[in-house]
């Protein structure tokens, strides 16, 4: 696999806010006002004081950084933001929310939150929900039956026609760590979940799928020869769950973790989170 096309890797100006507030997982969606110059940049930032002050159930509580979700006007044609708001409850709550993806046509965002119960490995569970974004006061959060009791079933991506959701989990049946799965999206639920097998999935932990036009898997891993910890690879869907996986290389990758790679299907942009500099970085489309 040899890179044909230049990219360019620049500063998001979200990552001003990512050094005060650790912050990653982004995704755009429309901006209700129907603005062609602009979107709507949906991502995570550590919690905000307020929630900090509401008292968790002792058995639950974290020394690590808890993460909600907020939005903010993402300008297309300069990449930079306006003000950071924080979603209200139900979307938010003061355990963990983690990243989401959304179906454009029904308007739901599909997202990673706290079960509010101890996994198998003595850690809060995470499973995923979906929400319809446009009345988000008024509904509760929807927990999906494909989640499995004691394991985490977290970083869920839809396809082009949102007929399918790829996610990393820990459930029993796996190569070993968190590995990569499917379910399709039915009338009346989903389907079983399937592992997308020894082409993708290692004895060690493969997170953040991004499913890009139906044909390409973006996710990381820290189960294969690498250039840093946690790095990105790409891979080609050949044939029925079969794939082709190549490393995306430097600059994408570096000696630390990077991972939440995402595009955009209609413009010019994607997103890398990073915690090398502790920053959020942007990736233009080929400039020729």
């Amino acid at each position: 696999f040899k890179q044909k096309t230049a990219y360019e890797i620049r500063l998001s100006l979200v990552g001003s806010e990512m050094c005060i507030r650790d912050s990653f997982g982004p995704i755009v969606i429309p901006n209700n006002k129907k603005s062609e110059s602009s979107m709507i940049l949906i991502y995570l930032t550590e919690q905000d004081e307020s929630l900090k002050k509401i008292k968790r159930k002792k058995r639950i509580s974290s020394e690590l950084p808890i993460y909600n979700l907020v939005n903010t006007i993402f300008n297309l044609k300069n990449f930079k933001t306006s003000k950071i708001n924080l979603y209200p409850e139900p979307l938010n709550s003061v355990f963990q929310e983690g990243p989401g993806s959304y179906d454009y046509k029904n308007k739901i965002l599909y997202f990673t939150r706290s079960d509010q119960k101890i996994d198998k490995n003595n850690q809060v569970q995470l499973s995923i929900y979906r929400l319809d974004i446009s009345k988000i006061k008024s509904k509760i959060p929807e927990l999906l039956d494909f989640n499995i009791e004691g394991y985490s079933t977290v970083h869920p991506s839809l396809n082009s026609n949102s007929s399918r959701i790829y996610f990393s989990s820990d459930r029993p049946g796996g190569y070993g760590g968190m590995d990569l799965y499917y379910v399709d999206i039915l009338e009346n639920g989903f389907s079983k979940p399937i592992n997308l097998g020894p082409d993708i999935n290692t004895k060690m932990d493969e997170v953040f799928p991004l499913i890009y036009k139906d044909k390409f898997l973006f996710y990381s891993t820290n189960g294969r020869e690498s250039i840093g910890k946690l790095d990105i690879f790409m891979s080609e869907l050949l044939a029925e769950n079969r794939w082709q996986v190549y490393q995306l290389g430097s600059p994408y990758n570096s000696t630390e973790d990077d991972f939440s790679f995402s595009l955009s299907d209609k413009e010019n942009f994607g997103f890398i989170s990073t915690n090398r500099d502790c920053l959020l970085y942007t990736s233009p489309s080929p400039r020729d």
